[in-house]
């Protein structure tokens, strides 16, 4: 209960473990980021053939988003 001695809850403390879990929701965002960045760009070659065999953006996009939420249903 809040009447214990050893029960200590100070504003300072609950801003610096708010802005630490922000901070680490921004850093794991970043990282996110940068891993579909970096697999976007190891997928261009296999974009360019869909596209010069005739995928149109919308195949491109709906392959992408089904393989997204298939991956996402995996893990």
């Amino acid at each position: 209960s809040m009447n214990n001695p050893g029960y200590t809850t100070s504003k300072e403390f609950i801003v610096i473990i708010s802005l630490v879990g922000i901070l680490i929701l921004i850093v794991a965002s970043i990282n996110v980021i940068n891993l579909r960045t970096a697999h976007a760009m190891k997928r261009s070659r296999e974009v360019g053939i869909r596209k010069v065999t005739g995928a149109s953006r919308f195949d491109l996009i709906r392959q992408f988003m089904f393989e997204n939420q298939f991956l996402y249903l995996i893990y």
